[in-house]
């Protein structure tokens, strides 16, 4: 048996005894109520799974928004959006040390969940943020990234919290995680800055999902 199977009995025992009280201290409706893991190396081949999925769907949105706007303008404002938001964004501590080091413990697998999670309900956030716009015409993005939406709630974050579970750790809830903070600077057609902020989100979609997969693809050969 390996060691992360191990882990994953140990979880098991220790998810059936702290599950109750981080049902109560936890719940902000994000997820169905947490119970005991059935297999972490299942949820996190799910997560990896997902993150694939999103991250290929964040592109072809891009795609799609840079075949109805001039690419020249729309990366102009897109790069500036991005060098404003870069010190607000979550950054990859510890995905990105995970790279840097031959062995990880149970404390960095931990906080590997917990920033994961972090991150997820941050751009969860900032989606929420973008549909509130209701730009006219933007119905055909909006939907796209509706999904993308749906699929971090119920596929990544929800999974993640099942794994903080077993740690007994608890999570942010969604109110306590904050969003990108775009400028107002620019005058612009509200299309135009739909699309821009959309351009942005789904582009640090893409870097953390191509993190989150790697990371655990990677995590068995680390870990013990």
């Amino acid at each position: 048996m390996s060691t992360l199977s191990s882990l994953i009995l140990v979880f098991l025992s220790i998810a059936s005894v702290f599950s109750f009280t981080l049902r109560q201290s936890h719940n902000d409706n994000m997820c169905k109520t947490m119970g005991s893991i059935l297999c972490i190396k299942e949820e996190l081949a799910i997560i990896a799974t997902v993150a694939n999925g999103i991250a290929r769907a964040s592109k072809e949105i891009e795609e799609t928004i840079v075949q109805i706007k001039t690419l020249k303008t729309l990366n102009l404002h897109v790069n500036m959006e991005i060098n404003y938001t870069q010190f607000n964004v979550p950054i990859p501590e510890y995905h990105n040390e995970f790279f840097q080091v031959n062995n990880i413990d149970k404390e960095f697998l931990r906080e590997l969940f917990f920033e994961a999670h972090n991150a997820m309900l941050f751009y969860y956030n900032s989606i929420e943020d973008l549909l509130n716009l209701k730009v006219e015409y933007a119905d055909p993005i909006d939907q796209s990234i509706k999904k993308i939406q749906d699929s971090l709630r119920y596929e990544i974050i929800c999974r993640y919290r099942s794994a903080l579970n077993a740690f007994s750790q608890k999570w942010k809830s969604v109110n306590e995680i904050g969003r990108i903070n775009f400028s107002r600077q620019h005058r612009l057609a509200p299309s135009f800055t739909h699309h821009i902020h959309s351009v942005v989100i789904v582009r640090y979609l893409q870097q953390w999902m191509k993190l989150i997969n790697s990371v655990i693809v990677n995590l068995e050969s680390k870990f013990f």
